[in-house]
């Protein structure tokens, strides 16, 4: 499907302003390819003082942070990130200009490749936790307790707002969103929430009491936003990243493992996601031994889908799907519970 510029959304002339002001060409040619065109912003290429660029338009104020996530990915010097030539908010609009991204090779989805991917996840990790020790970046910023207070005022939000739909719109939900039935039975039960908030607490409790580095969680990192190339994996969409515990980022990439992979019935690990887990682990700078950080990385994965749904929420009302919400928050909330109860006994640690 052909995509198009939305000009009701942004005016092209206005873009074309705008890039020839920070590239300092002359004339701007394009866009020469939409990549995506959607409700929420537009990713286009134009061309600019004999080479290309991506510009990337965002509509929803939730990306209005991304310049500053951008500029620290570029203090990085990286080759497994995009490269931020421009990025601004206009309006209500973010604005971002990138260099182009290299020529991408032929990628599989083996488990190798989700390997290399957690491992050079897990590199860029290490490079951000070294800047954001020094200094503090323009960046919404989560550490242990205010992860915890984030959580457990999500999951107030949840029982006002959105357990009564698990109850009443069961069939509905099931439907339209493909939710497994006991999925629903257990976000209706009345002791699913209150149980979480207990094991939400105790897990922050846990997670406090270890030294581990806040770097930036990549919301959605999943084989889609990843391109192989000859430098390595670059890994792109980053707008809606925050700063806190770096594991959660693994969370989505390991639920995209699976569905490649075919492997795994509930919320345990497959022998392949454990793979993963080790390589991004052994990849990973924590001052501990893999035990503790084996530990650690589970405690983060049970909050994980909390604070992903919570982060979606947001997104969800700014784009106009806010009646969707319980749907959509549904899967997420349930594998919280499902990963809790599985990995509860490490709390005892």
């Amino acid at each position: 499907m052909k995509q198009e510029w939305q000009e009701q959304k942004v005016s092209l002339q206005s873009v074309k302003d705008w890039l020839q002001r920070v590239t300092g060409a002359e004339s701007i040619a394009g866009p020469t390819e939409i990549f995506r065109s959607n409700a929420w912003g537009i990713t286009a290429a134009f061309h600019a003082r004999d080479r290309e660029y991506v510009c990337k338009i965002g509509f929803l104020p939730v990306f209005q942070t991304s310049p500053a996530i951008y500029r620290l990915l570029g203090r990085l010097h990286s080759v497994q990130v995009p490269k931020l030539v421009a990025g601004e908010t206009i309006g209500d609009q973010t604005w971002l200009l990138f260099e182009p991204f290299p020529p991408a090779l032929e990628s599989k989805k083996a488990l190798a490749d989700f390997q290399q991917t957690a491992v050079a996840l897990a590199e860029i990790q290490n490079q951000a936790a070294a800047l954001i020790k020094q200094e503090k970046p323009d960046v919404p910023l989560f550490r242990v307790e205010e992860v915890q207070a984030a959580c457990l005022a999500f999951l107030d939000r949840l029982e006002a707002v959105y357990q009564p739909e698990w109850r009443q719109n069961a069939a509905q939900l099931m439907e339209q969103f493909h939710i497994p039935e006991q999925q629903l039975k257990l976000l209706a039960d009345e002791a699913t929430l209150p149980r979480l908030r207990e094991q939400v607490q105790q897990a922050c409790r846990v997670l406090s009491h270890f030294d581990c580095p806040l770097s930036l969680y990549h919301l959605d990192l999943h084989t889609g936003n990843v391109v192989l190339t000859a430098g390595g994996r670059l890994i792109f969409d980053w707008e809606e990243a925050v700063v806190t515990l770096p594991f959660f980022s693994l969370s989505k990439l390991l639920a995209d493992a699976r569905t490649h992979l075919q492997a795994g019935q509930d919320a345990r690990w497959t022998a392949e996601e454990q793979e993963i887990i080790e390589s991004y682990l052994d990849a990973l700078h924590l001052p501990y031994p893999q035990e503790e950080r084996l530990c650690i990385f589970n405690i983060a994965m049970c909050l994980a889908p909390l604070l992903y749904s919570r982060q979606s929420l947001y997104f969800l009302q700014q784009v106009g799907w806010a009646d969707s919400a319980a749907g959509f928050l549904a899967p997420d909330v349930a594998l919280a519970a499902e990963r809790f109860q599985i990995f509860s006994k490490l709390y005892s640690y």
